[in-house]
């Protein structure tokens, strides 16, 4: 949307969202294309991603699992 009130450019074909999802559940793509990840404070309580199910709980870091294992680390490959 190129009007005064709109965007400009705004074709990034929702990657800004993407981008803005990640950041608020913690999680930052460190390379694209790439499974690695930083960790970092989320903005909701709590995240969980069970399929469809976001929870919202706790603000910090504390640990995440993926796949059931647990990690204490502000990375994840």
């Amino acid at each position: 949307d190129t009007h005064p009130a709109g965007l400009p450019g705004n074709d990034d074909t929702g990657t800004m969202s993407a981008w803005a999802v990640f950041s608020m559940m913690g999680v930052y793509p460190d390379c694209p294309g790439e499974a690695a990840y930083t960790l970092t404070k989320p903005v909701f309580d709590t995240v969980e991603i069970d399929g469809k199910i976001l929870i919202r709980k706790d603000r910090r870091i504390r640990k995440y699992r993926v796949t059931h294992d647990e990690f204490l680390k502000t990375y994840a490959k």
